[in-house]
């Protein structure tokens, strides 16, 4: 039984990682498109 708990808590920290990942791509994904789109009419 405290096999599974350990697993479980181990699932949810590895899952938490996964989301902060997630959120950090989609973060700076978002930062490059929006320099994209500020720098265009600039060299334009």
């Amino acid at each position: 039984m405290s096999k599974m708990l350990i697993f479980y808590e181990k699932l949810k920290l590895i899952i938490k990682s996964i989301k902060v990942c997630i959120i950090i791509n989609e973060l700076s994904g978002v930062n490059v498109i929006s320099q994209m789109i500020n720098n265009t009419p600039n060299s334009s």
